[in-house]
This record gives structure tokens, sequence and C-alpha cells, in this order.
């Protein structure tokens, strides 16, 4: 049995060529261009309708005739002849060339054509294909240009750009010498030939004349890239200028074409440039980072051994040679923080975190922080708020906080008597920035030496480094900042008088959206008693907006007169600001005769003060009045005030009961330190040695986590950088490891010598509570972990069976219930918030939720309510990144959080 090969099957061979002539002819009836098919006789076999168009004949006028039909004399009668030649001779001047030839139509008008003519073998033997152009129109309106415009075609034609004149069908028109220079073809040639034939990005002529047909549809100029291809076939990028106008009766397409090959090379290098030079900058920031690791490292050991050794028995002359290395430690501390700074300065990494903030507390942080500094040099450190000021601002406060601290730095440096002013006040004209000033009664700055103060490494004499020491940095860096925020810094001073440093801040005002001052005042009557105008300025600008009438008096003769005028008047004040260190009669004299007196029997009393010392913290605690330490902070004092009112109402909500432990608890911290570094273990263990805390050792996450797993630790101290398992990993672990086991979380501050804002980011979101750089301070570390045992949130060890421990979380308070008794008040506000934090979900109000997330990561590490604090700082974080639902989720922990805590405290002991 045969079975047929259906390739060589003849009706399927006759198929394949019927859909191939279909195909073929369908190519030959679409293009718009004449295609004309004759024998090697010149008899003419087939044509295409752009054909008959071109010349008025219908195909069976012209199929069978002979090709010199088309054309004009004496072209006509000279054909035969040249075909002859053709086959005799074996060439032709037409033959595979593109030629401009006369074609004769119908009605005897002569065509100007573009001819190309190639030859053609089929089954009936060789032929000829011929595809015509007709450029008649294209002709005539080069005629007319040449006569119209013989100047304009004059600087048309010496242009240095490549310039070149379309038509609707895009022929060329008019050309420049440099486009027939560009291109490699005789301006003759060029003429006539479609932008199509150079064009080499559009392989298909539709798809540019579809662009070309958009380009003549605007009216303005365009601009656009886009590759020509010369004579030779090689590409090359150009860049085309083009713009529609009228001439000679139709719209025509100009267009100025220059060659941009080196353009894009020299681009190219430059974006190799730019990224090696990123590359450069991740490399030198690593470099700086990793140095900065490992010289904080050792750092840690020297200067912690050093503050242990001076606490020791020295000699004289030992306690010499260890202040001169403690010095020189810092020194070279402020050093490496400066440089860091500075590099991100020069990388414009540098970057701004914005969100809402109480500026006053901000300026009151940063007295605190430099307040006894200013002391050791008997310096006075004087806070001057303009009433204009807006309390809350929006900006990054950080970043403003550097600048003012090292400003107040270098004040505090070079200034040794008299007081250093800090001022903020507004600036008419632009409602949005506000104007800093920090001035002092220091040596000055030589006229000379203003131009360079703010340039890196400069400081007004070379003297000045060696006699105060510094890097030259923090006014280059606090130049940069200030600028950033959009902003400028200058300096006013003369040699001897001191100097005022100037700068301004874009720090518009913000929404008042804080749900801390809710309190309600709007009864209360206060006089403040402070000898310093600004300190009263300061209060009342605190409370008036809450509702409160604020009276001044600046001594105690004058406020004894006005609160028994009050009295006597029948309008008694409800509460008295007295300041402790008054000159005259001090406060706790002017406390003596309010006490003594009848008539002021129901008025509260708080006193503020500058002086932290543990005498006066026993003298106000005999005298059972609240006591708050100057720059005195709003919320604190809010606070304070509501607590003080509140001790005449009996009635306590359940939730914020203050509950008595009965028993006792354990003195100290139970503490797991994960480090494998041995220096800062031993120098950990010796900071602890006279403290009841308890240390427990792991020398990597591995084993951190393994004791975690077997013990409960109040706080985990964990380094960051350790083998076999990062803090990092052992920190994302153990936080699994409580939500798995229903665990409450444990405080986790990472400790690293990683200093970047990017490495506190990094400890954040591994969900470590807080982040601490080294070197770690003794001073500061144990003042660290007192207020974590004064108010710490953590479940009763010695009563786990209890119903409280297993429905709630219990916030123990073991040294202090003066600030336990402030935390009802502090919840009860968290819960009021809980609907402001709803609706900026429901609105997905970012920035709002970044401005609530910071103040409760701020709040609730004052207090102590670690996590309030940690919560705080993932809202904070997520918001920034836009991540609602995480938001959203943090929130609801919150809201978890607030449901089941109980505040546990301690019962007084006599």
């Amino acid at each position: 049995m045969n079975i047929a090969d259906p390739a060589t099957n003849p009706q399927d061979i006759d198929e394949k060529i019927r859909l191939i002539e279909g195909r073929s002819n369908a190519i030959l009836k679409s293009m718009m261009d004449g295609v004309v098919h004759i024998d090697q006789h010149g008899i003419i076999l087939s044509i295409n309708e752009a054909t008959n168009k071109l010349f008025g004949y219908e195909n069976s006028e012209l199929i069978g005739q002979n090709i010199s039909i088309l054309m004009p004399e004496p072209y006509q009668s000279e054909h035969d002849h040249h075909l002859r030649n053709r086959h005799e001779l074996k060439s032709s001047p037409l033959i595979g060339r593109r030629v401009e030839l006369p074609g004769l139509h119908k009605n005897g008008t002569v065509l100007s054509l573009d001819i190309s003519v190639n030859e053609l073998f089929d089954e009936s033997g060789m032929g000829y294909v011929g595809i015509l152009r007709d450029i008649s129109e294209t002709k005539r309106i080069h005629q007319e240009l040449i006569k119209s415009n013989e100047k304009s075609l004059a600087l048309l034609r010496n242009s240095s750009d490549g310039i070149y004149i379309l038509d609707a069908s895009g022929q060329v028109i008019e050309a420049s010498d440099s486009l027939c220079a560009m291109l490699g073809y005789s301006y003759d040639k060029i003429i006539g030939m479609n932008v199509s034939d150079f064009n080499a990005e559009y392989t298909d002529a539709s798809e540019l004349l579809v662009m070309l047909k958009q380009q003549f549809e605007k009216k303005d100029r365009t601009l656009l890239e886009t590759q020509h291809k010369r004579k030779n076939g090689t590409i090359f990028e150009v860049e085309i200028n083009s713009a529609r106008f009228e001439w000679v009766g139709q719209f025509v397409l100009f267009c100025s074409s220059r060659d941009i090959t080196q353009r894009k090379l020299d681009e190219q290098k430059l974006f190799q440039a730019v990224i090696n030079a990123e590359a450069a900058t991740r490399t030198k920031s690593n470099f700086l980072a990793n140095m900065s690791h490992e010289i904080r490292t050792p750092m840690n050991s020297i200067l912690g051994m050093a503050e242990m050794l001076a606490e020791s028995e020295l000699t004289s002359e030992q306690r010499k040679y260890v202040g001169i290395f403690q010095n020189a430690g810092n020194t070279l501390l402020e050093l490496i923080n400066d440089i860091l700074d500075m590099s991100k300065v020069e990388a414009g990494q540098m970057e701004l975190d914005k969100t809402d903030f109480p500026i006053d507390e901000l300026l009151n942080e940063l007295i605190e922080l430099k307040i006894n500094k200013a002391k050791e040099k008997g310096l006075g450190l004087l806070l001057d708020i303009k009433p204009q000021v807006p309390l809350l601002v929006y900006g990054d406060a950080n970043r403003l906080k550097q600048c003012l601290t090292n400003l107040v730095s270098n004040a505090i440096k070079f200034t040794s008597q008299g007081n250093i002013r800090i001022c903020v006040e507004t600036i008419e004209a632009h409602p949005e920035m506000l104007r800093f000033s920090v001035s002092d009664k220091g040596i000055g700055i030589h006229v000379d030496k203003l131009s360079t103060i703010f340039s890196p490494f400069s400081q007004a004499d070379t003297s000045i480094t060696r006699r105060f020491g510094g890097t030259g940095l923090g006014l280059t860096i606090t130049r940069h900042l200030v600028e950033l925020m959009g902003g400028e810094i200058w300096v006013e001073s003369k040699v001897g008088e001191g100097s005022t440093f100037y700068f301004t801040v874009n720090l518009p005002s913000a929404q008042p959206i804080d749900p801390q001052v809710s309190v309600d005042l709007r009864h209360l009557k206060v006089l403040v008693v402070d000898d310093v105008s600004m300190h009263r300025i300061i209060i009342a600008r605190y409370l008036q907006p809450l509702g409160a009438e604020v009276l001044e008096a600046e001594s105690a003769k004058l406020a004894l007169a006005i609160l028994a005028e009050a009295t006597d008047k029948g309008k008694p004040f409800t509460l008295v600001l007295i300041d402790a260190g008054m000159p005259g009669m001090s406060g706790f004299e002017l406390i003596s005769l309010i006490r003594s007196n009848p008539c002021f029997n129901s008025l509260k009393i708080i006193m503020l003060s500058a002086d932290t010392s543990e005498q006066q913290l026993q003298r106000a605690k005999k005298l059972e009045i609240t006591y708050l330490t100057k720059p005195v902070n709003r919320l604190h004092l809010i606070e304070s005030i509501d607590h003080e009112l509140a001790k005449d109402n009996k009635i306590e909500s359940k939730t914020n009961a203050i509950v008595p432990i009965s028993g006792s608890i354990p003195e100290g911290l139970d503490i797991l330190l994960a480090e494998d570094n041995p220096d800062n273990v031993v120098l950990i263990e010796v900071y602890l040695r006279q403290t009841p805390h308890r240390l427990d050792l792991a020398e990597n996450g591995l084993i951190a986590l393994e004791k975690f797993r077997k013990n409960r630790y109040d706080l985990i101290l964990m380094d960051v950088q350790m083998p076999k398992m990062d803090g990092y990993q052992a920190t994302e672990e153990i936080r699994r490891i409580e939500k798995a086991e229903k665990r409450p979380p444990t405080l986790i501050i990472a400790q690293t010598a990683h200093a970047f804002v990017e490495d506190e980011q990094h400890s954040i979101e591994a969900g470590c509570n807080r982040h601490i750089t080294k070197p770690i301070r003794k001073g500061f570390l144990l003042e660290l972990l007192n207020s974590i045992q004064q108010t710490k949130v953590a479940v009763l060890r010695n009563n786990p069976e209890s119903e409280l421990t297993k429905e709630h979380e219990i916030i123990t308070a073991v040294h202090d219930n003066d600030i336990l008794e402030l935390i009802p008040g502090y919840l009860l506000r968290r819960r009021q918030e809980m609907d402001v934090l709803r609706n900026a979900i429901a609105e997905k109000n970012f920035s709002l939720l970044r401005s609530l997330g910071h103040k409760m990561k701020g709040t609730g590490g004052s207090y102590g309510l670690d996590r309030i604090f940690e919560i705080g700082s993932k809202i904070e974080n997520y918001a920034k990144s836009q991540d609602l639902l995480a938001v959203e989720q943090e929130v609801d922990h919150l809201a978890d959080y607030l449901d089941r805590v109980k505040i546990v405290g301690n019962e007084i002991h006599s």
C-alpha cells in the first residue's frame, strides 16, 4: 500500500502556490510605489494598482504593451536600443541602481520619477522589475523654493547642522550640505529620497509615516532622538529638532538633525563615572562605619576602665594622669562622631526625618543635656522663647537639636563667665521660618575670620585648638544641616566681647493634635513665682492654652501680697508654682509662710528648681510637695498639676487603680548580657559590682537564645555583632518565641559600636526596644537601669499564680511612688488617644500617625512603660514607610495592652 507524501501531493502544491500568489498580490496591491514587471523584450507582464494611478491607465490598457508607452521622447525611441545593448553587452546603467527619469502620463503630462530596476528570473525566463515613485511634486516645490528664496536656501545649505525639509509623504525637498556629508549622499541624490531611506529606527516604513503624520499635526516645536543610517550602512544617533510651517502653499516639516554619537558616549562615560563615584562613596561609608566600630569597641573598655579607675583611691598625680587619658578618649570619640556626620554630608546622604514636635520640650532637653557642663564653669543657661513662637512645629527635631547642641557646646567651651542665652523667635516676613540664636560673652571672633568659620577643620585661630580642643567640623556640619532644613546661618562677633550665632530653619506650625495635654484647666487660677521673667513667661505659655488663668510674681514678698489680696476678694488661687532659689526669701521659706496661714489651706503647691541634689529633694519630700527640676518639661508639669488636682477627687477608675503589693519585691534587675568581647563583659561586671542587679552572660546569640528559653529576665543587653548568631537574629527569634508561648515581652536594648541612624533603625526593626551606642558610660548605664527598676513592665515573679498576673500586665514601682501616681492619668490619655489613632488610620494620615507614634515612644520611655515605647517606635517606623496594615496591627496591640494593664505599687514603709 502506497501512502502519498503530503509534501509532494500535487493538490497541496497547487494550494501552496495559490496562497503564495495571493500574498504576493496583496503586498503589491498595498504598496504606495508603482511596480512594473516586464519580460526581456520590454513587454509588460504585470503592474500594481499604484502604477495605474501613477500613469492614468487601466490594467487592460498596459498588460502586453511595450514599457516604452510610459516614456516620453527621446526615451521612448531609444528604449529598445538600450534593451538590446543590455542583452548583448551584459551591462546597463539602470540595473541595481536608483535613478531619476521622466515618465509619460496617459494625458501627456511628463512626470518626474525615482526608479530602481532589478533583474527577475522565473519559469518564463529572464525579466525585469521596476519600482517607480512619483517625485514630481517634490521637484516642483524644490524649484519654487529655489526661485522664491535663494538667500534662505543658501543659509540652509551652508548650515553646520544637518537640515532637511520634508513634505507630507516624508520626501526630502531640500537639504543642507552638512546633511549630505553626514549621510554620505550627494545633494542631487538626497533630494527626492524618503526619510524612511535613511531613518534606521523605524524598519517598518508605515510606522514611520504614522509618526511623521503625528509630527505634522503638532503646532509646537518637537525635540526627539532617533537613529540615522549612512550610505555605507553605519548607524548613528541623532537629535532632531522639528517644526511644521506653511511654505509654497503646503505644510512642510523643517528638521534640524545633529549627530549626538559623541554626546551619547560621553553620557555613558558620565553614567559609569557616577556609578563608580557611588560605589566609592559606599566603600568610604562602609570603611568609616567599620573604622568607627573598630575604634569604639576598644574605646568602650578604655573609657570605662578609666571611669572606674577614677573612682578608686588614687594619688593626685595618678588622678591627673587618668583625667588626661579620659579627656583624650572623649576628644577621640567626638572626632569619630564628627567625621561620620561629615562623611554623610559629603556623600549627600544626610536626610531629614520630619514629624510634629513641641519645640519648647526640645529646648528644655537641650538645656538638661548641657546644664551640668555649664555649671562646671560657673555659667548660666538662659532660654528665651518669644510669645509668637508656636509650641508645636513640623520638622526634624533631631537635626535641629544637633545644630543647637553644637552651638551651645561651643559657647560653653569658649566662655569663662556670665550666661549663655538661647533664643527662638518668629520672622514676620516668613511665618513658616523660625530664627534661633545662641549668644555668649566668650573670647569672640576676629572680623577677618568670620568668612571661614563655617569651613571644614577651620577655627578662628589655630591656637584655639590647642587651648580648647575640638575637631573644627561642628560648625561645618551645622551649616549643612541648617541649609538642608531650608535656612541659613551666620555669626556676629567682637573679640573679647563674645559671639552670637544665628540660624533660620523652615519649621511650619503644626496642628495641636497632642492628646497628652488635653487636661481642662479652665477653672484653674495659677500664680507663678520666679525672679527670672523668662521662666514665668514659659510657664504661662504652657498653661494658658489649656484655659488656666496665670498671674506672675517676681519675688516671694510680692507673691504673698497677691495671694492675700485674691483671698480677700473671694477669688483665691488654686495653685502656686514656686521657684526654690529666689534671692531674699527662698521658695522653701515662702512655702513655710503659706503653710502657716490657714487662709491658704486649700492652695496646691508645686516647687520648681534647677537644684537636683539629694538634700534638696529630701527637703521637698518632708514638706510633701511636688518637686520639678528646671528646665520644666511641659508634659511633666501638666501631669503634675493634674495629679495635684486629682488629690481632691477620691474616686479612682478601676482600670487605673494603684494596687499595693503585699510582701517584698526582689531588689535589682535580672539582666542577660549577650556580648562576645571579654573586655566589654568585664567592664559591665565592674559597673554592676556595687549594685543589686544580677548579671547572666552569653557569649553569642545562640547561647543568649538558649538561656532565654530557660530563664526569665527583666532586661537583655544585646550586642548586635556576635559570632554564630548576631544580636539582630537573636532578638527576632526571642520575639518569635514570646509570641508563640504568649510570654510578656522582655525589654531588649541593643548595644553596638555602630553609630549611624540606620543602625538604630535596624535594631528597632529587629525588635529591640532601644539602641545605645558604645562606649557605654557607667553613669549612663546605672541611670538607665535605675529608671527601668523604678517603673518597669513585668509579670510579678513572686506571685505567678495570682489572678491579677494571669489577666493583666503589671506595672511595678519599687522606689518612686511619686512617678507611679502619675501613671493612671497617663494611661487614661492613651486610651482617649485610641480614637485619634483609628481615625488617622481610616484617613491614611501617615504624618499624624508618625507624630503620634513618635510622642508615644518619647513619653513611654519617660514613664518607663517599655511596651508603649516599643509600640510607639513601631507605629512611627511603619507610618514612615506607609505600611498601613502594620500600623493597624500595632494599634491593636496597644489597645490590647491598655485593656490588660494594671498598676501595682509598694506599700509605703516608714
